[in-house]
Formats: C-alpha cells, sequence, structure tokens
C-alpha cells in the first residue's frame, strides 16, 4: 500500500503540473487503483475460506475423534457385560 500511495501520489503531481501525458497518467492511475481495490477483495475472500477452511478441518478432526471414542466405549462395553438374546432385560 506504501508503494501505491507513493505512485498515486506522483500522478497526482504529475497531473497537477499538467503532465504531457496528463490523460494518460490519469488513466493509468484509475486502473491501478481499480487492481488495488480487486486484490484488496481477493484478499478478505481468501482470508475468509482459509477462516472456514479451518472450522471445517476441525469439525471433521473432531468427528473422528469422537467416533473412535465412541467405538472404543462400545467394544468396552460389549467386553463388561456380555449377553445373548436369552438376557432378560432387567439384568441387561
Amino acid at each position: 500500500q506504501d508503494v501505491f500511495r507513493s505512485l498515486q501520489d506522483t500522478a497526482e503531481l504529475l497531473s497537477l503540473e499538467n503532465h504531457p501525458a496528463k490523460q494518460t497518467v490519469e488513466a493509468y492511475s484509475a486502473a491501478t487503483q481499480s487492481q488495488l481495490q480487486w486484490m484488496k477483495q481477493l484478499c478478505l475472500c481468501v482470508e475468509q475460506h482459509v477462516k472456514e477452511n479451518t472450522a471445517y478441518f476441525q469439525f471433521f478432526s473432531d468427528a473422528r475423534d469422537l467416533e473412535s471414542f465412541l467405538r472404543n466405549l462400545q467394544d468396552s462395553i460389549k467386553r463388561k457385560y456380555s449377553c445373548d438374546h436369552n438376557t432378560s432385560l432387567s439384568r441387561l
């Protein structure tokens, strides 16, 4: 942004001094301004994407951890409380 500000200041100075290529300088200055705005928007989009991506991967990491915990818990329960179809509900 510092370089851009310097470039815009130089363009403004050339324009105020009625440089022979004033129209060309103004056109390039406007184009540069437009491109800078586009780059800022792009940076905001990338930043938001990274945030959303982080949350997405954290969710699935947590889901895998929970799935593993529940499988281990289920195995532990099956080992500790063995039963078959003849076991009464009250015993279970």
